[in-house]
């Protein structure tokens, strides 16, 4: 049987097209450098998504085509090339897809390491090569839900040498998880929101607890006060604590039919003043017109 993918939908394009632009101006900026250069692609999928053709205009911008490249496949087809290509994917059935397609283009396919594995494990393990001083690596984290830990966005803070592109599931993995305006979690709710926030208090941050007096006395209640955006800008705050070269002010928005699910967030590891300029003035231009 096919292996089950995501669907494509408008929004799916124009998250690939924000990192297919960083990726051709990264590319661009670091050939004048001599360091080896690394592009991570932790959530790699099989390197393609189907299009599910429900609007029939968006499908003539995509070519007619049943299915569009993934970000791996469009890193790989840029004209500049990384000196390396990390993809990882949990699901050796993709794994395998991704390799088939890969290993059809003599250009890079010796470029090309695959890991199959947990993204958080694998990553954080890659981080102990990227604080090389010749290294510089760009990370795409774009996780189903809430797969990202706090200890592996740490990690790659730590390192000083990565840029990091992130897909954030502001609205699907923590807005919802709150529950309605009576804000009440179950414990695994209340453990899946910590791991993504590490030790910032996001529950001061989003609920709001009172004391309601009535004729029984005094009773506490809980209310949700934060949306998504209020969350969006909760998460590039506690960023900044450990991504020393800053993270962008901005954010892309993405979702279906015009709501807000997911927020793809642009960090930067590495504090010198001269590459901070340079990847944040890219990154916030494609946002901005992306």
């Amino acid at each position: 049987m096919p292996t089950q993918r995501p669907f494509y939908h408008p929004d799916t394009e124009k998250k690939l097209k924000a990192i297919e632009g960083y990726l051709n101006s990264y590319l661009a900026v670091m050939s004048k450098q001599s360091f080896e250069t690394i592009y991570v692609d932790a959530f790699a999928g099989s390197g393609n998504l189907p299009f599910t053709g429900t609007a029939g205009l968006f499908k003539d911008q995509v070519e007619s085509e049943d299915f569009v490249n993934g970000s791996a496949m469009r890193a790989l087809s840029l004209d500049r090339k990384f000196s390396k290509y990390i993809f990882i994917e949990e699901k050796k059935a993709k794994l395998d897809e991704l390799k088939e397609r890969v290993s059809k283009d003599a250009s890079v396919r010796d470029r090309v390491q695959f890991i199959l594995g947990d993204a958080n494990a694998e990553v954080m393990r890659l981080c102990t090569h990227f604080t090389k001083p010749n290294v510089r690596a760009l990370v795409f984290l774009d996780p189903f839900g809430n797969q990202v830990g706090w200890d592996l966005l740490e990690a790659l803070g730590k390192t000083k040498h990565v840029d990091l592109w992130y897909l954030f599931p502001a609205m699907l993995g923590v807005y919802r998880q709150i529950g309605n305006s009576n804000a009440k979690m179950t414990a695994e709710q209340i453990a899946s929101l910590s791991k993504l926030f590490g030790p910032h208090d996001w529950k001061s941050a989003f609920i709001e607890r009172k004391n309601v007096d009535d004729l029984f006395g005094t009773t506490e209640t809980s209310e949700k006060i934060a949306n998504v955006q209020d969350i969006t800008r909760f998460k590039i705050k506690c960023l900044k604590t450990i991504f020393d070269g800053g993270v962008s002010d901005k954010w892309l928005p993405l979702g279906r039919d015009g709501a807000h699910w997911y927020s793809l967030i642009f960090a930067m590891a590495n504090p010198a003043p001269a590459a901070v300029r340079a990847g944040h003035n890219i990154a916030n231009h494609i946002m901005a017109y992306s």
